[in-house]
């Protein structure tokens, strides 16, 4: 295995799993966690009425943050390397990136329920969004830097 390095990727990697431990909380939380984090309010009311929807849902995010983290740990060195980092971490960036500079234009701009819904969230929405940008730009700079270490996705 390689020395472990590139804080940017520890970093991002560590903004993914408290991600992952938000969700966790929103499952225990319950439908009033759900509204507030703007799951809309049909699935806080499955959560409230014990549909396993919601949690089979919220998991399913859980372990896609969880592989993110996993994945910039991975290019960081500080895992085995997994296969595809380099490409795992690019998506990720851009999932990131995505969510941080297009939330708000989609929110004003798109007229839907469920939207009209999240522009009364609209500081949440706004807060949330910075933090997907800045996770997505460390996530970046973090990838940029393997790629320019020469750090391969061939193998520990």
């Amino acid at each position: 295995m390689r020395k472990p390095g590139n804080p940017c990727l520890v970093v991002a990697g560590w903004c993914s799993v408290s991600i992952a431990a938000l969700h966790v909380a929103i499952i225990l939380g319950g439908g009033d966690w759900y509204r507030f984090v703007g799951a809309g309010k049909n699935m806080a009311a499955m959560a409230e009425n014990g549909s396993w929807i919601p949690m089979g849902l919220t998991l399913t995010i859980i372990l896609i943050f969880l592989m993110f983290g996993l994945y910039a740990f991975s290019g960081a060195g500080y895992v085995r390397r997994l296969p595809f980092t380099k490409a795992a971490l690019v998506v990720t960036s851009c999932v990131y990136l995505t969510r941080g500079i297009g939330s708000i234009p989609v929110i004003v701009f798109v007229e839907h329920p469920y939207l009209a819904d999240m522009t009364t969230r609209i500081v949440f929405v706004f807060v949330s969004s910075v933090l997907s940008l800045i996770i997505g730009v460390v996530y970046g700079i973090g990838t940029l830097a393997l790629w320019a270490n020469g750090a391969g996705g061939k193998g520990p």
